[in-house]
């Protein structure tokens, strides 16, 4: 479910940045409402995706993904241009985007199994187990 959390929270990214700018800078109130709107939707959702997965896996995916979203919003909606050396570092970007994926898929796994076998170890850690607790 974490993962679905990060992908409504990277589309909201790209959702309210595209309203920010058909906001004229805040100067139009739909626009300006829907961009407020937007960045509290997908902040939340990023916040519950973060309660699972790594915190930097899931911010990279969601700062990545909104980027590469809001470009391409940028060149099908606003006719930005799109150079070779452009399309070259969006690649790059959404290598970057799948790799952290691919790693935050490992780490939440293994991260999954090692915890599943060392229920209260943290305690132990945390209190060097003088408290008795265990």
């Amino acid at each position: 479910m974490a993962w679905l959390y990060l992908c409504i929270a990277g589309v909201m990214e790209v959702f309210w940045s595209t309203c920010m700018k058909f906001s004229h800078g805040f100067t139009d109130l739909k626009f300006s409402v829907l961009t407020i709107a937007g960045m509290i939707v997908s902040f939340a959702f990023l916040s519950q995706a973060t309660k699972v997965l790594p915190l930097g896996t899931s911010y990279a995916i969601w700062t990545g993904s909104g980027a590469l979203g809001a470009v391409v919003v940028g060149v099908v909606i606003f006719h930005e241009s799109l150079s070779p050396a452009r399309l070259l570092f969006l690649a790059l970007l959404l290598v970057g985007i799948i790799g952290n994926f691919i790693m935050g898929m490992t780490a939440t796994r293994l991260m999954t199994l090692s915890l599943a076998g060392f229920k209260g170890l943290h305690k132990k850690w945390l209190f060097g187990g003088a408290r008795g607790d265990e």
